[in-house]
């Protein structure tokens, strides 16, 4: 490692008129960062930043974030003591696994098969309202009810809650970042997520063993030893804010898409059987997860650089799903593509426990609006009509707001 090359920082580089030094706290980057993947794959695609949080090292390639992903050993995901807050994605295996196991039978794709009528009659139920008022802001109005009411269901939790849920996570994806190094987090963090945490507690304490809800089986777990009392409360508040956070925004930013390119809304209508490949291609394309952090167990050279041990390193996954290198001409969404092998839904032993059902979830409703919308557009313009999610971990990106105009088929 003698020979590694210097690893710059952003104000080492001289970046287009168009693009300031890359801040990793930058709330308009997380906005919209394609602009900075791109330059950062082609110019300084691993980089070095120094915040108020401490140093990080981002990688932007595709073949530098698999490495990373594959070697677990190496690059760790325990950014924190798990027994402060034990989070399933901040744990190593076996623990990690452990985990997992308790509650995978519930995530198969045949198990998730079962809940698609339930999920199909939520959506109409959701979108009829949108379709006939024309104008309506969909994330609030649409994507977040149903993808609640889904999770909820499926963890055994009442729907009542639905808002003070959304919240509590909310300050749980602001606390969890925080703890990771990965953002500043929020004044309220710690106190909404220690909240959700007691309501979990109580949860837990009702539910019968014998049901077949997540919440059962993890108390199936617990009183087999297989899983903590303290990683049970975190384990189901966790399954909570991933099952219904990222799909929220992944359903978003493809009806921006279907707005910005009305001929794949045409295509879906007259070829219902291209809604799997919109789908995967949007989650290769515009996925709602940005960034995965891991820290080095040891000093490691990445494509010629040398990263020392217990440093912190962020994978810029959206960025590895743009690069030539893997995905040709990959600025284009090409519903013929081959999208095996994006990082949408992650990679490995971290791939998303939940990616059957953010799938089918996604597919259910492009199939409804494909059949029950014959034109969409961002209302009144773009710059008005997309207000962007910043903040929490740091992590996501795309649409917090989204109002569209909608014209029946």
């Amino acid at each position: 490692m003698a020979n590694s090359v210097k690893t710059p920082y952003p104000q080492d580089l001289v970046w287009p008129a168009h693009l300031r030094p890359f801040d990793p706290l930058d709330h308009s980057i997380q906005a919209d960062p394609f602009p900075y993947y791109q330059w950062m794959r082609e110019n300084a695609p691993v980089l070095r930043t120094k915040t108020s949080l401490g140093e990080a090292w981002f990688l932007s390639r595709y073949r530098d974030v698999v490495g990373v992903l594959r070697n677990h050993k190496v690059f760790s995901s325990e950014l924190y003591d798990p027994k402060k807050a034990p989070q399933v994605l901040f744990m190593d295996d076996p623990d990690h696994m452990r985990l997992r196991a308790a509650v995978a039978h519930v995530f198969t794709p045949k198990a998730v098969a079962r809940l698609e009528e339930k999920i199909r009659n939520l959506a109409e139920g959701y979108f009829r309202p949108l379709l006939s008022s024309g104008v309506a802001e969909f994330v609030e109005s649409f994507a977040t009810p149903l993808t609640i009411d889904t999770i909820a269901s499926l963890l055994g939790l009442p729907l009542s809650e639905a808002d003070q849920f959304r919240r509590w996570s909310q300050d749980w994806g602001s606390y969890s970042g925080r703890l990771s190094g990965n953002s500043p987090g929020s004044p309220t963090d710690e106190s909404g997520t220690m909240a959700f945490v007691e309501y979990m507690a109580k949860a837990l304490e009702k539910v019968p063993a014998e049901g077949d809800s997540i919440l059962s089986s993890i108390v199936r777990a617990r009183a087999e030893g297989k899983m903590t009392d303290q990683e049970a409360k975190f384990f189901s508040l966790v399954l909570f804010t991933a099952g219904h956070e990222t799909t929220t925004i992944l359903m978003a930013n493809g009806m921006i898409q279907l707005a910005e390119a009305p001929h794949l809304l045409s295509r879906l209508r007259d070829n219902p059987r291209d809604v799997p490949a919109f789908a995967e291609e949007l989650a290769r394309y515009k996925p709602p997860i940005h960034r995965l952090r891991r820290i080095t167990t040891q000093e490691v050279e990445v494509a010629g650089h040398t990263i020392p041990a217990r440093s912190h390193v962020r994978l810029l996954i959206v960025s590895a799903n743009h690069d030539p290198e893997k995905f040709p001409n990959p600025e284009v969404f090409d519903l013929n593509r081959d999208t095996g092998g994006h990082l949408g839904y992650g990679f490995g032993i971290h791939s998303c426990l939940g990616a059957w059902l953010a799938r089918l979830e996604a597919r259910i409703v492009f199939e409804l609006v494909a059949k029950t919308v014959s034109k969409i557009e961002l209302y009144p313009d773009p710059s008005s009509a997309v207000v962007p999610f910043t903040g929490g971990s740091m992590s996501a990106s795309g649409p917090k707001f989204l109002t569209l105009r909608l014209t029946p088929a």
